[in-house]
């Protein structure tokens, strides 16, 4: 090989290098590079060439804007979920996706949530890899069974069915105990005169919504997925207020019709049997704790919700005024 072209190679092999440090030390874990390859060839060889399908799915950017291109893979008598996203290098404040390799690592061996029937969707396996001068980040996690809350939600909403209406209370419940487990240690007690509401989360998953909480009617059972940490929330402890609001709306801002039931929330015989349900399921997942003062922290947040939905709508009819010609 003539000498110039070592050096081409060379100064090949150093880019890609000094490019992978760059992303782990940017919101990625240390994984290794598997250089230059297209999306398919990238999960092939993430599965060391030993896939026996892979297959690339079709998907809304509107709730999955962070993919680049996701793949269901079939290997090792198991079917995986596979997702590649493009690195933005000059992202001032990136994702931190270290943070659930760092979050499986501290939970392994065991599930904070397997008493409510709950679990953290990890990742199996990670890489990075280059196409046409752009570096991306592909992982695998395993594939899961259940549909999201935001389709039992609709689903109830189109029927009204009994079944439908039995399901969904079915997982809003089981959300609410997992909530409940990843806010409280079932066994670190309130202080006296605690204001639990002020208390750092056990453990955070960051953007919970309707679409990232999927739900297995067949086994009664939350997974937990899509949790890179924003810059902001990187390392910082998050007080259970803001997570419990995320929970809340996850659970119960797809149901139609959801204020019209609590116009007089204190009232809680009167109350959305939705809410009722979650109330519940946030209660009994905690039996140390006191349930009266329990149902105060989700009674508080859920009042400051409804004033917030409220404001924001009597703000958006004053644009619509505004802008309505005279």
């Amino acid at each position: 090989m003539p000498k110039y072209g070592i050096y081409l190679k060379l100064l090949v092999i150093l880019s890609l290098l000094l490019s992978n440090a760059n992303a782990a030390s940017r919101g990625y874990p240390d994984a290794p590079h598997l250089g230059y390859q297209s999306h398919y060839q990238a999960v092939w060889n993430l599965f060391d060439g030993q896939a026996d399908e892979i297959r690339e799915l079709k998907f809304s950017r509107e709730t999955s804007a962070q993919h680049d291109a996701i793949f269901a893979v079939k290997y090792a008598n198991q079917d995986w979920f596979v997702k590649t996203m493009l690195i933005h290098k000059n992202d001032p404040f990136p994702l931190h996706f270290e943070y659930e390799w760092e979050l499986k690592e501290k939970l392994a061996g065991s599930n904070p949530l397997a008493e409510v029937n709950g679990e953290i969707a990890f990742a199996d396996r990670a890489a990075f890899f280059t196409n046409k001068r752009e570096q991306y980040y592909i992982a695998s996690y395993p594939f899961l069974p259940g549909k999201t809350m935001h389709h039992y939600a609709d689903q109830y909403n189109d029927t009204k069915s009994n079944e439908d209406f039995v399901t969904l209370k079915q997982a809003i419940y089981r959300y609410a105990q997992v909530s409940a487990r990843l806010h409280f240690d079932p066994y670190d007690l309130p202080k006296e005169n605690e204001n639990l509401l002020n208390r750092p989360v056990q453990i955070y998953l960051e953007d919970r919504n309707s679409d990232n909480e999927l739900y297995d009617r067949a086994s009664d059972t939350v997974y937990l997925i899509d949790y890179p940490i924003d810059h902001d929330h990187y390392q910082a402890n998050i007080i259970v207020k803001e997570s419990l609001g995320d929970a809340l709306t996850a659970a119960l801002s797809n149901i139609e019709g959801i204020k019209e039931y609590v116009e007089d929330i204190k009232d809680f015989k009167d109350v959305q049997p939705f809410i009722y349900t979650f109330i519940s399921g946030y209660i009994d997942a905690l039996p140390q704790y006191d349930s009266a003062h329990l149902r105060t922290i989700v009674n508080d947040v859920l009042i400051d919700l409804l004033e917030e939905t409220e404001e924001e709508e009597d703000e958006d009819e004053d644009e619509d005024e505004e802008n309505t010609p005279s």
